[in-house]
């Protein structure tokens, strides 16, 4: 019986024909590897891509940011300016008023003047 478990056996015909379909197997598998270890490789550089694309969004923000600040302290410098202005406006307003009153009382003192003289 020890005999039998050691004994060579004879080689099957069915084993020869499916020898080259292990061997295609194992290619096929090999290529499916290769395939997936450079999706690998492109997943790996999209990540990396995204986060690079990520920082210059944050990047663009910080900028963005700081613009609407700026912008928000001009509109207020704006803001302030024509409120001055304006005062200044009314003031002139007022004077050029009270310079008109009192040409309007020397003319009509010039005029009584002239009459009084013809």
């Amino acid at each position: 019986m020890s005999e039998e478990l050691t004994e060579t056996l004879p080689p099957n015909d069915e084993d020869r024909t499916t020898q080259p379909s292990i061997t295609a197997v194992f290619e096929l598998i090999q290529n499916v590897k290769q395939v997936v270890d450079s999706t690998a490789v492109r997943q790996n550089d999209l990540e990396l891509q995204i986060q690079n694309v990520k920082l210059e969004i944050q990047s663009v923000k910080q900028v963005v940011d700081s613009i609407a600040a700026r912008q928000d302290a001009i509109e207020l410098q704006i803001k302030n300016g024509l409120t001055m202005v304006g005062h200044k406006i009314d003031i002139l307003n007022r004077a050029r008023l009270q310079t008109e009153a009192d040409n309007s009382g020397l003319l009509q003192r010039v005029e009584e003047l002239e009459s009084k003289a013809s």
